[in-house]
């Protein structure tokens, strides 16, 4: 069998493995032999060197001296074990700064020493490693020196410190396991802000610090009570994170080895870029007057309590984000220089403030707030996040102007603080401008906006949310619309959007387009979208298209719906108004509101007329329209658009001359009636306003029943600096609301008003046109027709106290210049014609002409006296009625103005039967002559002639004169007479001239001439006359004279003559007469006056006191006398005797 022998390469490689052995059991023993040396050296600390501890105080001393780098003394030191964890004590012990002070006292010190203080990394540095280290009840002074440096414990803590010395021992401190303060005392003095010194109580503090996942974590946990008047106790809680290795490469200054500085390595504790976590500081109660005096706040803050709290997010050793949970009361606050400050009652919530180089960030949760001033902020949360410029230091002003995009959102947001507070916030300038300009309000929930480019002018956006209550101001200036109280739901981008806007109680504002731009609303919906196209030309504005769809409306003046469609006009100056296509109609509206909806580019006289003009009523299916560039609206005879209003009237009372345009101030006495009841077709045509197909009533006349039809009304330019109205129609009623009408207009002055007091039976026709100029209603242009017919069965009475006419027919012609009556009417049973015009002066003259007869003047019921008198009269004569209207261009004068009136005939034909000197035949002429006229241009009083016969006649023929002439005062309810004269005057013929009395300044004075008067058959006659229920004393009684002179040569009077007789009689009071007497018979005076006191036999009477000078009784006379009295004694009716007081000087 053949000998195998080993392969020559193997051989090596068996080498390299006995070797690798070789090598692998030496270190194991040498671990073995370190691990026994350590367990002896462990050892002899726990029973050797603890017990004898206390004998190595100096040189613990020395050794901390050395170490920390600071004086230290030690008062005590024991030790004792706690299984294998050996533990120190350490009393009184001391660290002086470096001004010899005492910065640090520990009363007690206890510290356990941990197994890694024999890890290979703790061997290497020297160092002692501690599971535990405990100070009960330190006394520790920190300190901020001028220089900004930080002293704690008279160790100088700086970022620019070297690794040795003081970052030593800080790295020292925060590699232990667990380091506890119990009840101690912290004293921070604050060199740099020179405040007082801050005094900490019970101090428990606990520092830890643990391996975790991938990482070294370290907690912080510090409970301390300040003074009283800085607050309560204290909480600050840190948990920070350290990575355990470190791939970045360092920078070539770092004394680390180059492997180090290019491959990494584990960082040290004090390498603070490398710490990221969060500390969080609590202050149930603090003064935050207090507080500033301490600390550096990032804000301007004055006064406040209450509870505040801070978290601060850190990364990579730097502040990454700022958190502030607030309940604080009576603070101000000042956000950035410049700015007002925000007085707070009341501020509560968190406030998150973060940035990194290129973004910063803003939250708010759960912020409430109430201002000073009473504004109210409910709690609600936002953030907002917007990219910027990369930072050049810290967050300031600039990162708002540098803004490159962003969003915000907001839980709720109300818009109306927001702008009151716009002042006080850290905002842009144009935000804070547009804000102050559109003062919103309202409240947005779920609001979100994204943007790309600078926040004032982004170049892309995003917009979505709700908004209750929004509104913003109007801006007649800008052109800007307002809106208070609606409820929108959009979503908006930089290409357009759409909303759905809500609104019930609130109003839209449209400046410049109505004189009361403010509508308000009860309810209205619509759904709102809009486009904004670019301009592909550099310099030319965007296109701007809005499309409102089906939006309903309604208020107090109308209800209805309409849509539209507005986008702006071509070219950069062409641009606004734009071109807009709006078609709505109307359920119904109140048409006496039509015209605060006419747009303000019609002239202001032409809506105010229809303001004026049309009043109460209402329109029903309304419907308008515009189409067109708004430029040329309202587009006058459809050129460049189309412009409709139509109102269906419903009962609308059609003022056509408003009393504001007749009289300005209110005072014109002459109106144009209203028509009321009016149902037809108001229209607006462009400039064009017509009133179509209308049917009306008088209604506020008389019955109200007079019906007009065919009303048509037209202004064919409002736009016309001189418009006018041509209105036209024709109706038929009641004659009595016809004379209304005609009394209470113009017409009335222009026929002196004749029918001022006319009343009238049955009905009549009236044709009425006018042309009214707008502004100059004085100079209305009038056409007018009344038309009586025989079927009408028309009456008419021109005054109370003028006879009735009956059947009337004919027609009246006028214009406001003229004036024509062609008519014939029954007067008394007879008919008789009138007819008028103006005269030659251009005053209206009407002249009727007819017969009367006495059977027909016994029917003169307006005349009582005279249809008595008809008694004694028979025959007919001929009568010439004449009125004359008077001219006047002042209307207050024509309306106070009265016409005259005169009667006149020549009495052939009539016999009367009256006593002597006034009884006729019926083949003589007695020429009266009847007037009556105004006698005041004011229409206070009047003039009433009446004369029979004339002085001529009467002295050449012998026939009686009759003449009375009365002024009476007409201002009151009935006329009363203030003076008159009344003469009865017969000569025979051939007589002398014959003299009238004078008109007296005062009362009636009246004289009787004639050759002889039989008192007893006048008397008589006046019996016949009076009515049975007129007394003395009655209506008429002014009209009796005061004084009457009376001459005649006989006077009969109960079957005795006085011959020769000249008689003076007074009537000075009331049931008084006195008559001074001249005659053959009988001198002297007579007086009859009312007996007070009654006589013995019956009730009281009248007294009679006579004074004669001279009474002549003839024998024959004597006896009668003596009949007559014992004939009245003998009657069985008692007979009422007046009281006798008679004195007579010569008797016979």
């Amino acid at each position: 069998m053949p000998t195998t022998f080993p392969d020559s390469s193997d051989r090596p490689r068996a080498g390299r493995v006995r070797s690798l052995l070789r090598g692998g059991r030496w270190c194991l023993l040498t671990l073995a032999v370190l691990l026994v040396m350590a367990a002896v050296a462990w050892w002899a600390l726990l029973f050797q060197i603890l017990p004898r501890i206390g004998s190595f105080r100096e040189a613990l001393a020395q050794q901390a001296t050395k170490a920390l780098g600071v004086p230290v003394h030690i008062g005590a030191v024991s030790g004792r074990a706690e299984g294998w964890s050996p533990v120190l004590s350490l009393k009184e012990v001391a660290l002086l700064d470096e001004r010899g002070r005492v910065a640090l006292h520990l009363p007690e010190v206890t510290a356990r020493i941990s197994l890694r203080s024999l890890s290979p990394t703790a061997l290497w540095h020297q160092e002692i490693r501690l599971g535990r280290l405990v100070l009960v009840r330190p006394e520790l002074q920190v300190r901020r020196a001028t220089s900004g440096d930080l002293h704690v414990a008279g160790l100088k803590l700086a970022p620019s410190s070297s690794v040795a010395g003081d970052q030593r021992v800080l790295e020292w401190v925060l590699s232990q396991h667990l380091i506890r303060i119990e009840q101690g005392t912290v004293r921070w003095t604050d060199e740099m802000r020179k405040a007082p010194t801050l005094v900490l109580r019970q101090v428990d503090l606990d520092l830890r610090s643990h391996p975790g996942l991938g990482q070294q974590v370290h907690q912080l946990s510090l409970l301390a009570t300040p003074l009283p008047q800085f607050g309560q106790r204290i909480e600050v809680k840190a948990r920070m994170t350290q990575p355990l290795w470190t791939l970045s490469a360092q920078e070539a200054a770092s004394p680390l080895p180059w492997w180090r500085r290019w491959w990494g390595g584990a960082p040290r504790v004090t390498d603070w870029s490398t710490w990221s976590g969060d500390l969080t500081v609590n202050l149930p109660h603090a003064d935050v007057k207090s507080l500033r005096t301490h600390v550096d706040l990032p804000i301007d803050v004055e006064g406040g309590r209450g509870r505040m709290g801070a978290a601060l997010l850190i990364q990579r050793g730097q502040p990454s984000s700022l958190a502030l949970d607030l309940d604080v009361q009576d603070v101000s606050i000042r956000l950035e220089k410049g700015l007002q400050a925000l007085a707070f009652k009341r501020l509560s919530g968190r406030i998150t403030a973060g940035s990194e180089r290129t973004e910063s960030r803003v939250a708010l949760e759960k912020l409430a707030f109430t201002t000073a001033e009473g504004l109210t902020w409910p709690a609600s949360s936002a953030r907002m996040a917007w990219r910027h410029a990369p930072l050049q230091g810290q967050i300031n002003a600039d990162v708002w102007r540098q803004t490159v995009g962003g969003q915000v959102s907001a839980d709720r947001l109300d818009l109306g603080v927001l702008a009151r507070l716009a002042d006080r916030l850290p905002i842009s300038a144009a935000m804070r401008r547009t804000l102050s300009d559109l003062a919103p309000q309202g409240v947005g929930r779920q609001l979100t906006w994204r943007w790309e480019g600078p926040a004032d002018d982004p170049h892309q956006y995003q917009a979505r949310g709700q908004i209750k209550d929004f509104g913003w101001a109007a801006s007649a200036q800008k052109g800007r619309p307002g809106l208070a109280e609606a409820d929108i739901d959009l979503q908006a981008d930089e290409q357009g959007g759409q909303a759905s806007v809500t609104i019930a109680k609130g109003w839209v504002e449209l400046p410049g387009a109505f004189d009361e731009p403010r509508i308000p609303l009860k309810a209205m919906s619509a759904k709102v979208g809009w486009r904004i196209t670019p301009s592909s030309q550099a310099g030319v504005p965007p296109e701007l298209a809005v499309d409102v769809k089906k939006a309903t409306f309604a208020n107090e003046d109308a209800e209805g719906e309409l849509q539209a469609t507005w986008q702006t006009g071509p070219g950069v100056d062409q641009r606004f108004p734009g071109h807009l296509e709006l078609d709505g109609k109307l359920a119904w509206g109140m048409a006496n509101r039509v015209w605060r909806y006419l747009p303000s580019v019609i002239p202001f006289h032409a809506r105010d007329y229809v303001r004026m003009a049309v009043r109460e009523g209402r329109g029903e299916k309304v419907t308008f329209e515009v189409k067109g560039d708004l430029a040329g609206f309202p587009f006058k005879d459809d050129q460049g658009g189309r412009f409709r209003v139509h109102v269906p009237a419903k009962d609308v009372t059609l003022d056509y001359v408003p009393a504001g345009l007749q009289d300005p101030n209110g005072n014109s006495q002459t109106l144009w009636p209203a028509f009321t009841g009016l149902d037809g077709d108001l229209i607006f045509e462009g400039l064009r306003l017509r009133i179509q197909g209308a049917k009306a009533q008088l209604g506020g006349l008389g019955t109200g029943s007079f019906l007009l039809r065919d009303v048509e009304g037209r202004i064919e330019n409002l736009a016309s600096d001189d418009p006018r109205l041509d209105i036209r129609g024709q109706g038929q009623g009641p004659l009595n609301d016809l004379l209304r009408y005609m009394a209470v207009s113009p017409v009335g002055v222009w026929t002196g008003n004749l029918l001022h007091k006319a009343e009238g039976t049955g009905t009549g026709s009236l044709q009425l046109a006018l042309n009214i100029p707008l502004n100059h209603t004085d100079q209305t242009g009038l056409r007018g027709r009344v038309s009586l017919a025989e079927q009408d069965q028309a009456g008419l009475r021109l005054h109370p106290g003028v006879p009735s006419l009956q059947k009337v027919r004919g027609q009246v012609d006028f214009t406001q210049k003229t004036l024509k009556v062609s008519a014939v009417a029954n007067v008394w049973g007879q008919d008789i014609s009138v007819e008028g015009q103006q005269d030659a002066t251009g005053a209206p003259k009407f002249v009727a002409q007819g017969m009367v007869t006495a059977e027909g003047l016994r029917t003169a019921s307006e005349w009582p006296a005279l249809a008595q008198l008809a008694q004694r009269m028979s025959g007919q004569t001929p009568v010439t009625v004449t009125v004359a209207l008077p001219k006047s261009t002042d209307q207050a004068a024509s309306a106070a103005a009265q016409p005259e009136l005169k009667v006149q005939s020549t009495l052939q034909g009539l016999a009367v039967d009256l006593p002597v000197p006034l009884n006729k035949r019926a083949d003589t002429v007695w020429p009266l002559v009847l007037t009556h006229r105004g006698d005041d241009p004011k229409g206070l009083s009047d003039a009433l002639l009446v004369e029979l016969g004339s002085a001529p006649s009467a002295t050449a023929t012998g026939m009686p004169w009759l003449r009375a002439e009365y002024r009476r005062d007409v201002s009151g309810e009935a006329p009363k007479v203030t003076r008159g004269v009344l003469s009865l005057v017969q000569s025979t013929a051939g007589g002398g001239a014959i003299a009238v009395p004078a008109l007296p300044p005062k009362g009636v004075v009246a004289q009787v001439a004639v050759p002889s008067l039989d008192l007893d058959a006048w008397q008589g006659m006046a019996r016949v006359v009076r009515s049975p229920a007129t007394d003395a004393t009655g209506p008429g009684e002014d009209y009796l004279p005061d004084t009457l002179s009376l001459r005649t040569a006989v006077l009969n009077y109960q079957q005795r003559n006085l011959r020769q007789v000249s008689a003076t009689l007074a009537h000075p009071d009331p049931g008084v007469w006195r008559a001074q007497i001249d005659s053959e018979q009988l001198v002297g005076q007579i007086e009859m006056r009312p007996e007070t006191a009654p006589l013995a036999s019956g009730p009281a009477g009248s007294r009679i006191v006579a004074r004669l000078s001279r009474l002549s009784v003839p024998a024959a006379e004597a006896e009668a006398l003596e009949d007559q009295a014992a004939q009245q004694l003998l009657t069985p009716e008692p007979t009422a005797v007046p009281a006798l007081d008679i004195v007579i000087d010569q008797f016979e």
